[in-house]
């Protein structure tokens, strides 16, 4: 979960290097604690009665007091990024298992996109995030009903950015039939070149 969320900061163009995030985390491990309890308060099925329970609320306030220890502006915005992250976020795959018991080699987050403040604008509805160590991919929906494609991507740094740029092309060009644009994107980050 921590990875694929510093893989999709990395999406919406902030500017810190995987190591940078991992380093915060690490240093600031109470907090990073804080924000997996938090992240499972609202959807591992043992915990989560209520997706927005008084347990969340405390963990948010344990996040936001431990920010006062923090000197660093980068550092306070890659925690301040992750409790947007893990507040937008919807749904999760994250705790569901396969038929064998064992969790999927995916993890994907529906995410609530303008509750995200620092996402560039515009900012679609929804956004569905895939992460796993062989694809990387994102949906962009700009309303519940909307019509768009998917799309195989050669920017692994800013597929994103290429699709944001889609669908904002696709509401355009489908305006008369549906108002709203949607479009996906993904990165094979292990493919074949010569496939």
């Amino acid at each position: 979960m921590i990875r694929a969320y510093a893989r999709y900061l990395k999406q919406l163009s902030v500017p810190y290097s995987q190591d940078f995030i991992a380093d915060t985390l690490a240093k600031y491990l109470d907090i990073t604690r804080n924000l997996v309890a938090l992240f499972k308060s609202y959807f591992d099925p043992r915990y989560a009665s209520d997706s927005r329970s008084e347990r969340a609320e405390g963990l948010v306030a344990k996040v936001l007091s431990g920010l006062d220890l923090i000197n660093n502006i980068n550092e306070d915005n890659v925690i301040r990024g992750y409790l947007d992250l893990v507040q937008a976020t919807l749904r999760t795959n994250f705790f569901q298992t396969v038929e064998d018991g064992t969790f999927k080699s995916y993890i994907s987050v529906k995410l609530a996109s303008q509750q995200i403040s620092f996402a560039p604008r515009p900012r679609p509805i929804y956004e569905i995030f895939v992460y796993s160590p062989r694809v990387e991919g994102v949906h962009l929906r700009g309303g519940k009903v909307a019509r768009g494609g998917l799309r195989w991507s050669d920017r692994v740094e800013d597929y994103r950015t290429e699709v944001l740029g889609l669908v904002k092309a696709q509401q355009v060009k489908n305006a008369v039939i549906v108002p709203t644009g949607a479009k996906g994107g993904f990165v094979a980050k292990q493919a074949n070149p010569g496939a």
